[in-house]
């Protein structure tokens, strides 16, 4: 054989071998890396998995079962790490501010010019919260409510952040928070529309969740060791808190709106329908009802005296607290926009667009058609408390707040507060004292008191 044959042949077979081991690796490398990515998908979330949107199994420390008959001493506490991990969450989000979001909603200057003096102003954490959602009072406690229902509370009178807890699900509607001491423990009753959360007022631990037989609709009354509220079917519901459950109850035969009003041992409520009545409290007993032509949206007003409530035929009705009977009733030519409020011996009622009305509480003439002192057509808004005087009224839409003399409807100072959102007054419990909060939605909460 000649050699250049043999030569070639041995050249043709190393050539085949190289091929074979190039072809081998390049298939085991896109295997490979098959393999990796199958592997990796099988580890995310498959957004068509039918479990997808299953909801996560519950951590928190409520307890299902149903509520003993009385309230217990909380057994948890929290650790000093856990305390330690929300100041530093807090902190964490306070030092991402911008400088603006750090400035007093109401300044010094104008404070004074509305003869106030801010006492302080905090801000809540606010990444994921949402921004605030309400504020309430409880006992000598702020308690601010974000999005999230999550709770940040602060002494009322140094503005010292005490706890930020979120005992109530984010889904819940609250419908009022009190104060509640029983067994020398100290307590926050939270309402919402499904249960009574007992919350530990110094750690913002749930202590026990009572049932509420009927749903609340409306804002609650704390009297004693009582809850009372109304219901979309027309129920006034006295719930008692140290056993556990519904003790009385009667209705008005349609939706209550409003928060019942109570005075000594008498408590009045309104319903949608046109029906006032007037209820003892002991024993849950009707004194008196009265049917209407119009219904109602806002609630009642009491005083020793009378009951006042404004009904949606654009009346404002009187009664005698005693009897029922009507003392005297005023047309308005406008729709009223809230529940009366009294200042003295006056009636001020908001009209919308057609400003605010001051009527005589007991009209000396004796007139049943009432007695109009004032009206300005100019004044929108709504009377969120009194400083001497005169009103002070806040109209959201304009951030406007105005100091209005109570003898003329006269407007003395007008300020608007651009980051303002919202303003209300509240009574420290402890102290006895009124305080007029004012807040922005970005968390921020500031107290003013009465220039001293």
């Amino acid at each position: 054989m000649p050699m250049h044959e043999t030569e070639k042949r041995i050249s043709g077979g190393t050539t085949s071998y190289r091929t074979v081991i190039r072809t081998s690796l390049i298939a085991f490398a896109v295997a490979f890396v098959t393999a990796f990515i199958v592997t990796s998908m099988t580890g995310c979330k498959n957004p068509n998995r039918p479990g997808r949107y299953k909801a996560p199994a519950s951590t928190s420390s409520i307890s299902t079962q149903p509520a003993p008959k009385r309230v217990t001493t909380p057994t948890k506490t929290p650790s000093a790490s856990r305390r330690a991990g929300a100041a530093a969450g807090t902190a964490a989000v306070s030092t991402g501010l911008v400088s603006s979001e750090r400035v007093q909603l109401i300044d010094e200057e104008t404070a004074k010019d509305l003869r106030l003096q801010s006492s302080w102003q905090q801000r809540i954490p606010y990444r994921g919260s949402g921004g605030i959602k309400q504020v309430m009072v409880a006992g000598g406690d702020v308690v601010v409510i974000d999005q999230t229902n999550a709770m940040t509370v602060f002494d009322a009178s140094s503005g010292k952040e005490l706890w930020h807890e979120a005992p109530i699900p984010p889904r819940e509607k609250i419908f009022g928070i009190d104060r509640f001491y029983l067994d020398q423990e100290d307590l926050l009753l939270v309402t919402t529309d499904t249960d009574l959360y007992i919350v530990g007022a110094d750690t913002g631990l749930t202590v026990t969740r009572q049932n509420l037989a009927q749903i609340p609709t409306t804002p609650v009354l704390k009297s004693g060791d009582d809850l009372i509220f109304g219901t979309a079917r027309g129920r006034i519901v006295w719930h008692n808190v140290s056993v556990g459950y519904e003790l009385k109850a009667n209705g008005l035969g349609s939706g209550i709106v409003g928060v019942p009003v109570q005075m000594d041992s008498r408590s009045a409520a309104v319903s949608v329908k046109g029906k006032v009545g007037l209820f003892d409290s002991k024993s849950a007993r009707r004194i008196w009802t009265r049917q209407l032509n119009a219904g109602f949206e806002f609630g009642p007003l009491m005083t020793e005296r009378a009951l006042y409530a404004s009904d949606t035929g654009q009346r404002i009705n009187c009664f005698d607290i005693n009897t029922g009977e009507t003392i005297w009733t005023y047309f308005s030519e406008y729709p009223v926009s809230s529940a009366p409020k009294i200042f003295d011996d006056r009636i001020i009622q908001e009209v919308g667009v057609g400003g605010t009305i001051c009527l005589e509480a007991i009209p000396a003439s004796g007139s049943r058609s009432g007695n109009r002192l004032w009206h300005n057509p100019d004044l929108q808004g709504d009377v969120v408390t009194v400083l001497g005087d005169d009103l002070i009224m806040w109209n959201a839409a304009d951030h406007m707040l105005n100091r209005v003399d109570s003898n003329d409807g006269s407007i003395k100072n007008s300020t608007t507060l651009r980051m303002v959102d919202q303003v209300q007054v509240a009574t420290n419990e402890e102290t006895g004292k009124r305080m007029l909060l004012v807040f922005n939605t970005d968390g921020r909460v500031q107290k003013l008191d009465p220039r001293k």
